[in-house]
């Protein structure tokens, strides 16, 4: 985060009057509004269009989020992933339907993963409707054996 906005999240953690406060959050951005509100734990503060936290959260991009997060001593895991991380974390999800002989999509990015989910999905019912062919109803065996 820049030192600018850095500096009005600690001065409004200490408490200021409220025409400095105005003066302090009036030239601020939408976004900008969000993260010091969220970063100094002051929701009164968000402005009309994001008065609530969740929505004044998601207003903010991965980075910011992580800064609020520490500020709040919170998880950065709780702050969104960016497009580089979901698409890393995608290939990786690819490579391992790949490895479990999973067959390639035609399709692209998440839209191809589904599609490849859904493939696992209809193998499995098919596996459980050849098991109950064969050893009658398997639900019941399986929640008998689960007791």
């Amino acid at each position: 985060m820049n030192a600018r906005l850095e500096a009005i999240v600690d001065t409004l953690r200490r408490g200021i009057g409220a025409d400095q406060e105005a003066d302090l959050i009036g030239v601020l951005s939408t976004g900008e509004r969000c993260y010091v509100a969220l970063a100094a734990r002051r929701i009164d503060l968000l402005p009309v269009a994001y008065s609530h936290p969740v929505e004044a959260w998601h207003r903010l991009e991965a980075d910011w989020q992580r800064a609020v997060c520490r500020h709040n001593d919170w998880p950065e895991s709780w702050a969104s992933t960016t497009r580089l991380e979901i698409a890393v974390n995608l290939h990786r999800l690819r490579i391992a339907l790949d490895a479990a002989g999973v067959p390639a999509s035609t399709l692209q990015g998440t839209d191809g993963i589904a599609e490849r989910l859904q493939y696992l999905v209809e193998e499995r019912d098919g596996l459980q409707l050849r098991l109950e062919g064969t050893f009658g109803d398997t639900r019941r065996v399986c929640q008998a054996s689960n007791r």
